[in-house]
């Protein structure tokens, strides 16, 4: 295996296991919580660093449907990571703290948890798409883990996340999705 794959698959490791202990702030602490963010930060930047192949390709080649959908999921994810880094900034208290940002916490705390939620879901509908996986070049490349029925990857990636957020809806759940909630303790 090559050493660039080597790194970016040890980036997104990383990135995947910060998201997860990301998401256990009741368990870790404002601390712990906050240098993980930072953490994530870096990672992330590193990610679209390593990553950015794809962005040089984003307006070259044909859109299939799969294309399509997966450049809208990656720029909700996108939009949640900047809602959970923006207002991270806003609320840090510790890792951050010599940053000239006062006021707005409420507002902050808003849109860190709906960032944080809906980030949620659309990154587990995002790496679905990896069935149908596109370098950004307009090609396909199919990997023979999609199956052989007449249900392409895309179609199965739009279902699988408006199922997603039916299930949230429907859950009770659901106020934390529409950031009616303040907080969720599991």
């Amino acid at each position: 295996m090559r050493s660039k794959t080597t790194v970016k698959m040890c980036v997104d490791a990383g990135m995947t296991a910060a998201l997860l202990l990301l998401m256990t702030y009741e368990l870790i602490g404002d601390k712990i919580h906050e240098w993980l963010g930072v953490g994530m930060f870096v990672l992330f930047v590193l990610h679209h660093v390593l990553n950015r192949r794809w962005w040089a390709g984003l307006l070259k080649g044909k859109y299939s449907l799969l294309r399509v959908w997966q450049t809208l999921l990656v720029s909700l994810v996108l939009a949640a990571m900047l809602g959970s880094m923006v207002s991270g900034v806003i609320l840090s208290r510790y890792a951050l703290s010599f940053l000239p940002v006062r006021g707005m916490k409420t507002l902050g705390r808003s849109l860190h948890l709906l960032s944080g939620y809906w980030g949620m879901v659309f990154h587990g509908s995002a790496s679905r798409t990896a069935l149908g996986h596109d370098d950004g070049d307009g090609k396909e490349a199919h990997t023979g883990t999609v199956p052989d029925t007449h249900m392409g990857a895309a179609d199965y990636c739009c279902i699988d996340c408006c199922l997603q957020c039916l299930c949230f809806w429907k859950t009770q759940y659901r106020g934390l999705y529409a950031a009616s909630v303040a907080f969720c303790v599991f």
